[in-house]
């Protein structure tokens, strides 16, 4: 695979992602799924949250799981505050032709 591919093969959101998040390196990102959904993604990770939960023998009315989800919330909101931040210095830095 020449090198063209291997770069537009990267140029996706969720390698961007990790690389912001962790600076991991994309060249070592095979691992990640691109084929599946937002929704996908969403809908996998809450059925093993409740089901861990539920296997834990939380209930959905406990204050434990009212918490739990309360600092999902405000960890959402944080991660988009600072996705939507990081879009603008790309952007601007991009008008600058600075990358």
């Amino acid at each position: 695979m020449d090198l063209t591919s291997e770069v537009f093969k990267r140029a996706n959101l969720q390698c961007i992602a990790q690389y912001l998040q962790s600076g991991t390196d994309p060249v070592h990102m095979d691992t990640i799924n691109h084929s599946k959904s937002f929704d996908k993604r969403l809908k996998e990770t809450l059925f093993a949250f409740n089901g861990a939960l539920k296997s834990a023998g939380i209930d959905e009315d406990s204050e434990l799981f009212k918490s739990m989800w309360s600092k999902v919330n405000e960890m959402e909101n944080i991660y988009m505050e600072v996705g939507i931040i990081c879009g603008f210095k790309i952007i601007k830095l991009l008008e600058m032709n600075k990358i």
